[in-house]
């Protein structure tokens, strides 16, 4: 079982993110002894042997970007500590996301070779089964009412008001659970159609919960991905036969609000669009859209070296004194203001030579796909980079953030060294 280990490490990961949560939140404190670093060191012993370097490979061509993010973000850090300016608070954030960063090392190492179909098959399978832990305490925390978990942004932050999060402590995190399970579902449903209708409940009742998420970013985000694959995939009667499936479950969704479980939880929306615009409405406007014309104007300010990692928390906190919770931009703009041009260039890199592993396979390379698992794996990366870009755009804080780590993983699992040989190959034929 698990011919490459990378993929038993992306597993552990991937459950580690979906449980972490609620074992720190009642267990412990975050930082210390989380299932997700757990995940994080069992993953590298079980990879570490396997390491190998090759430079054809599409994990050295954009990995080498990320390491070198990195090494501008410790640079930056240790300079700026020098000068006395640095946010020491960000130095646990540093070693976190080093950490993140060696787990993704070994592991896209080891995927970017050959993974059989056998472990692709696996990774489907699990994903879909993993994703019933967001989705059923998603439900039963519907029906409830209220919060499984005694704590998190909603109690911390800017309102006791309620939304669906499962065990999660924000919303988001909870709809990136459920994200690859909805690509899979819908993917699965096109490729297999009669074959797998028991995935059309899974699929339909997981947008269900999205919606209620009350999660601008994630919803966007589900619908981005989606809107991709009924573009590229399927025929015009599949295409309708999903949208009548979408409108059904937006009638539900209208019938359910004029319900006591539904006025409750439209009352709660609106309860916490209301409790933003107080808090937020600081001189122009909403605190997000201030906290990135912040960062812009440091990033302006300071082009080359920015001012410092971490640091653009500590202007926006004296910025905003009127905003009672301290936060950074939620986006990539927080990138360009700490680490300036430096930081900033091999960050964008980075994630361009991801997105051109994805879209240059869509548009030469996806019909030299020829088991469905591969096929699955690709659409399912397709999917992601949509959603994922959504996040980096509007609820980017760090690189440890699980959803940056978990989807190029994925990527270096569709892609490895076999395929790509043979795809350089068929290239230069073309």
């Amino acid at each position: 079982m698990f011919p490459n280990k990378g993929i038993l490490a992306l597993l552990i990961y991937h459950l580690a993110t979906l449980i972490n949560d609620p074992i720190v939140l009642y267990y412990g404190e975050e930082g210390f002894a989380t299932p997700r670093q757990f995940a994080i060191i069992i993953g590298i012993f079980l990879t570490a042997p396997h390491v190998k370097i090759d430079r054809n490979t599409f994990f050295y061509r954009s990995i080498k970007w990320l390491l070198l993010f990195y090494l501008s973000c410790i640079l930056s850090f240790l300079v700026f500590s020098i000068l006395g300016k640095a946010n020491d608070n960000y130095l646990l954030t540093l070693i976190t996301d080093g950490a993140n960063i060696i787990w993704l090392f070994f592991i896209g190492n080891v995927l970017s070779r050959e993974v059989t179909t056998s472990d692709k098959k696996t990774v489907i399978l699990c994903i879909l089964l993993l994703g019933l832990i967001p989705l059923l305490s998603g439900w039963y925390e519907f029906f409830l009412g209220h919060s499984l978990m005694s704590g998190g942004f909603a109690e911390k932050g800017i309102g006791s008001f309620f939304w669906v999060r499962g065990f999660h402590n924000d919303k988001i995190d909870f709809v990136s659970g459920l994200a690859p399970c909805v690509f899979l579902s819908y993917i699965l449903i096109f490729q297999n159609g009669l074959k797998s209708w028991y995935l059309i409940p899974y699929l339909l009742s997981s947008i269900f919960l999205i919606l209620f998420t009350f999660s601008i970013t994630g919803i966007l985000g589900i619908l981005g991905g989606l809107l991709i694959l009924a573009l590229y995939y399927g025929t015009f009667r599949f295409k309708i036969i999903i949208a009548i499936l979408l409108i059904l479950t937006c009638m539900t969704i209208f019938i359910a609000i004029e319900t006591e479980r539904g006025k409750f939880l439209t009352d709660q929306y609106l309860l916490k669009y209301q409790r933003q615009v107080k808090i937020e409405n600081i001189a122009s406007g909403n605190a997000r859209y201030v906290m990135g014309i912040i960062c812009i104007r440091e990033f302006i300010n300071n082009p080359i070296w920015g001012i410092g990692f971490g640091s653009h928390v500590l202007v926006i906190k004296e910025q905003l004194r009127g905003w009672n919770v301290g936060g950074n931009a939620h986006s990539i703009l927080s990138v360009a203001a700490d680490l300036g041009l430096i930081g900033s260039i091999p960050f964008v890199l980075f994630w361009m030579s991801l997105y051109r592993i994805v879209f240059l396979a869509k548009k030469k390379y996806s019909k030299y796909f020829h088991d469905q698992y591969s096929t699955t794996m690709f659409r399912l990366s397709l999917a992601l980079s949509i959603f994922v870009l959504f996040n980096l755009l509007f609820y980017f804080h760090t690189i440890g953030n699980a959803i940056f780590i978990l989807w190029p993983s994925i990527v270096y699992a569709t892609f490895n060294v076999k395929d790509c040989i043979q795809l350089n190959r068929r290239n230069r034929k073309i």
